[in-house]
């Protein structure tokens, strides 16, 4: 579970990396590359370090399959060996997710806050507000994100994935709060705007359902030999492992017949 792990880290990283960067790329792109940024500057320096790195490094406790079933089943690192859980294929099966929801949450927001809307307040939308509910979203699917493809949640996970929205949310406070900020009274202002609740609903379903989607359907009806494994591990406890070992090969035959 350690080279799982560090598969699962290193592709989750460039996935949330290309997330924010892509919605940049969209944006300029729309923008006819006038140069402008989308994100303000700490949310672009915060993303990768204080608002997301707390589940990255707790998830080294995460465990795919329990330690007990890897010492009766050795032939499961076979899948390892493999780089079943690193190639070219579930690379670019990140990097494309990342793309997609990023398209996603832009166009979504572009068109529900676009030009022309007035907030809650009176006062008109902005590119400040757009990016504050844009940033706010992708934020929150990382909570998903990590949860949904933990298979060890413990006391310590659960503290860092949800610890992270708490700190998001508190530390975007303080940071509107200050005169000399771009995003001066940005947070104050846009929750009094039911508009906010609604995009974070909305973009939370539609980046988050079909993934979990994907996920479920694929661990019941496509799963791979490390699927296969889990689904046994949850299924037999280690003694009836240690005195009657199911052979996945035919556990997987029995299942398509």
């Amino acid at each position: 579970y350690s080279y799982e792990r560090a598969c699962y880290i290193v592709q989750y990283c460039f996935y949330k990396s290309m997330l924010l960067s892509f919605i940049q790329l969209a944006y300029n792109a729309a923008a006819q590359f006038s140069g402008v940024s989308y994100w303000d500057a700490f949310q672009l320096a915060a993303f990768n370090g204080l608002f997301t790195l707390a589940p990255v490094f707790f998830y080294v406790v995460d465990r795919s399959v329990p330690r007990q079933y890897l010492e009766l089943q050795p032939r499961v690192y076979r899948f390892s060996q493999g780089n079943g859980s690193l190639n070219a294929g579930t690379f670019l099966g990140f990097l494309l997710r990342g793309q997609v929801q990023a398209i996603a949450v832009l166009g979504l927001t572009v068109l529900i806050c676009g030009a022309g809307r007035v907030n809650g307040d009176g006062h008109p939308t902005d590119l400040v507000n757009d990016s504050f509910m844009t940033y706010s979203a992708i934020m929150m699917v990382q909570v998903v994100v990590v949860v949904v493809e933990s298979h060890t949640v413990t006391a310590l996970n659960q503290v860092a994935i949800w610890g992270t929205a708490i700190v998001y949310w508190l530390t975007m406070l303080a940071y509107c709060s200050y005169p000399g900020f771009k995003m001066y009274h940005v947070m104050q202002r846009l929750l009094g705007d039911p508009m906010l609740y609604l995009l974070q609903i909305l973009l939370l379903v539609v980046l988050a359902v079909p993934m979990v989607a994907f996920k479920t359907w694929s661990r019941n009806y496509s799963p791979n030999e490390l699927q296969l494994h889990r689904n046994l591990a949850r299924q037999f406890t280690a003694e009836n492992c240690r005195y009657s070992p199911p052979s996945v090969r035919s556990m997987s035959i029995r299942e398509g017949s």
